[in-house]
């Protein structure tokens, strides 16, 4: 049947209207089709999840008037900026109660990663994601400018949740994982890259640490040479430990 008559748009109050002139509400169950003819059927636009065009479309209307559930299947083709291969689904217990549509993600309308774009409003600042938020891609107030938070969380395991704060124009790029039901207790850690390098400090303190660990080593390996050779007296262990640690201070400063 021709489902409005022309291919004009029409909002989901008309549609209802339509339905209610067709005696779709007087039955537990009424279903019906539209032709398949692109000019004789109207376009519902007003959804907030897609064009649904009624041609070819497959109708299912349960419930009263005052209490409704309405299923939309689409075809494979389509016009006006239709979506196909889809189901939309509206419902209306009243106005109080939240009416409105949605549209199931098939294996032919998949779901991208992140559906929605920006997940929620902008949040206050960087660590203003709670580990346990849903996963999803935030925008972040910091120091004047914004910035994106890329959160996952399965809410599972030793590390439920992870995220990472990306800066505009390359401006780095930030990790911070969670820890059981505890959450972030460690602060951002940056990555490294052929634009961010880390700074000359930052490497000779590295460079440091790894002398450090080098010279310990042998330190330690001579220690338990010297020991296992009877070669320390029981009365010098303190002063030989005393060389330890006056060796990592001087090798560090």
């Amino acid at each position: 049947m021709d489902i409005g008559g022309d291919s004009q748009v029409w909002t989901t109050a008309q549609f209802i209207s339509w339905l209610e002139s067709q005696g779709a509400f007087n039955h537990p169950y009424w279903m019906c089709k539209g032709s398949w003819a692109y000019a004789n059927n109207k376009v519902i636009t007003d959804t907030g999840c897609g064009n649904i065009c009624l041609a070819g479309a497959v109708v299912e209307v349960i419930g009263t008037r005052g209490a409704m559930t309405i299923r939309v299947t689409t075809p494979s083709m389509s016009s006006g900026g239709g979506i196909t291969n889809a189901q939309f689904t509206y419902i209306n217990h009243g106005d109080a109660y939240a009416p409105g549509w949605r549209r199931d993600y098939n294996t032919k309308n998949q779901q991208p990663a992140f559906a929605l774009g920006q997940t929620g409003s902008r949040v206050a600042n960087d660590k203003a994601v709670g580990w346990n938020w849903n996963s999803g891609v935030y925008d972040a107030d910091i120091s004047g400018a914004s910035t994106l938070i890329l959160h996952f969380n399965m809410n599972a395991g030793s590390c439920p949740a992870v995220q990472f704060r990306v800066n505009y124009k390359n401006g780095g790029i930030f990790y911070r994982s969670a820890r059981d039901g505890y959450g972030f207790e460690a602060d951002w850690s940056e990555f490294y890259t052929t634009t961010r390098k880390p700074s000359a400090g930052m490497l000779v303190h590295i460079r440091r640490q790894n002398v450090t660990q080098g010279l310990l080593q042998v330190f330690a390996w001579a220690v338990c040479h010297l020991f296992r050779h009877g070669m320390v007296p029981a009365g010098l262990t303190g002063q030989v430990m005393s060389l330890r640690v006056q060796l990592t201070e001087t090798v560090m400063n």
